[in-house]
């Protein structure tokens, strides 16, 4: 289902044999009927019903929310299973043994900050390895800025709240811009809008100072 993108893709688009489900190939069925003809209505499905919307459900459905914000203009069809993570219970014995190691390194110090110099960096640069996790990072970037204008938008005309999240948003840009280097972009430039607002609020603070 994450490399299809999305439930309906999985639904339409596997295979009926892989999919092996009556109840998947009866809405298989109903969607199929419904992009024929728009004008189709969905009866009611087994198993499913409308709750009311009191505050109960409506906190369900903010809880529910996705952790990672996706741009509306995104293409759902690419294969993000990449950015999947294993938890323990998923990963195999060589995996574990890999995490262990990492977390026992971790605990020793072994991966402290340290200054490289010209040679180093050079080298570093130059290694497929990083330039990979370079590329993959700058899709991240994108999502980045799309969920602290997400959570801003939500919180700006609470001071506490947006100086947190721009608070937080700030502490980690100086490591994305020591990795990506000249592909870096500011979560302020990558949203105007965001910047003008807290351009106007300063001013405004001062005028009344």
């Amino acid at each position: 289902m994450m490399k299809r993108g999305s439930f309906d893709n999985y639904i339409l688009r596997t295979d009926p044999k892989q999919l092996d489900s009556k109840f998947g190939l009866y809405l298989r069925s109903l969607m199929k009927q419904k992009l024929k003809n728009p004008q189709f209505k969905i009866p009611i499905i087994p198993g499913h019903a409308e709750l009311a919307r009191t505050t109960k459900t409506k906190l369900w459905e903010h809880n529910q929310m996705p952790a990672i914000y996706l741009p509306t203009a995104s293409n759902l069809q690419v294969d993000r299973s990449e950015y999947y993570v294993k938890t323990p219970q998923e990963m195999s014995r060589y995996e574990l043994a890999e995490l262990e190691a990492e977390m026992r390194s971790i605990n020793e110090g072994a991966l402290e900050d340290d200054v490289l110099d010209e040679a180093q960096l050079k080298k570093l640069l130059a290694d497929p390895e990083h330039q990979k996790l370079v590329q993959q990072l700058k899709k991240l970037q994108t999502l980045r800025h799309g969920v602290i204008k997400r959570y801003f938008d939500k919180f700006k005309f609470k001071k506490a709240h947006r100086n947190e999240i721009v608070q937080a948003a700030e502490e980690t840009e100086d490591t994305l811009r020591g990795i990506l280097r000249d592909e870096y972009v500011h979560f302020l430039d990558a949203n105007p809008d965001m910047r003008a607002f807290l351009e106007q609020v300063n001013k405004d603070d001062s005028a009344r100072v």
